[in-house]
C-alpha cells in the first residue's frame, strides 16, 4: 500500500499536510497550530476525526515529540542535540529508522520487521513523501513517525540558524 504525504505550498496561517492514497484520493489531512508552544500536530481522518496528535516536548534540551493515537501516547521521538550523524531514538514501541533519514530515504522497522520505507519525491512544488507501508494496521503510526522526523529535522534547522 502506498501513501503521499504533500505539504501544501501556500499556507499562510499554519502548515496543512494531505494524504494521499495511490490514486491521488485525499484519506488524512494534517493541520499545525502556527501559534503554539508545543508544536502540535493533528491528522484528521475523511470524517473529520482525530487519529493522531504529534506534539513537542516543553522546557528539554532534546528536540522529542510525542506521537498520540487515539489519545493513547504510543511512542516519543527524539534526536540528541549534539549528534554528527542524524541518531532517532524511539520510546514506547521497538521502533528504528535505517537509512539516509536527511535525504529522507529511510525504512521504519519496527519489532525487528520492515514496517514502511520512505522516499521524498525531490522535483515537486511542496516536500512530498512517498510511503510505502507492508502491513496497513501500522497506516497511522507509520504516518506519524513520518511527520515526526520531518518535524525534529526541522526543529534542529531552525535552531542551528
Amino acid at each position: 500500500m502506498k501513501l503521499y504525504i504533500k505539504q501544501n505550498f501556500f499556507s499562510l496561517v499554519h502548515d496543512r499536510f494531505k494524504v494521499y492514497d495511490e490514486n491521488q484520493v485525499v484519506v488524512y489531512e494534517a493541520k499545525d497550530k502556527f501559534f503554539s508552544i508545543r508544536n502540535k500536530t493533528t491528522l484528521y481522518n475523511l470524517q473529520g476525526q482525530v487519529v493522531l496528535e504529534l506534539k513537542r516536548k516543553i522546557l528539554s534540551f532534546v528536540n522529542t515529540y510525542f506521537l498520540d493515537i487515539a489519545g493513547e501516547e504510543v511512542v516519543s521521538i527524539s534526536r540528541r542535540f549534539f549528534s554528527f550523524r542524524p541518531r532517532f531514538y524511539f520510546t514506547g514501541l521497538d521502533v528504528q529508522v535505517e537509512g539516509k533519514i536527511l535525504a529522507h530515504d529511510y525504512e521504519i522497522i519496527m519489532n525487528g520487521k520492515v514496517i514502511a520505507s520512505v522516499h521524498k519525491k525531490w522535483l515537486a512544488w511542496s516536500d512530498t513523501y512517498e510511503i510505502d507501508i507492508k502491513d496497513e494496521h501500522h497506516e497511522v503510526l507509520v504516518i506519524g513517525i513520518v511527520l515526526g522526523l520531518d518535524c525534529v529535522l526541522e526543529d534542529q534547522r531552525k535552531n542551528s540558524n
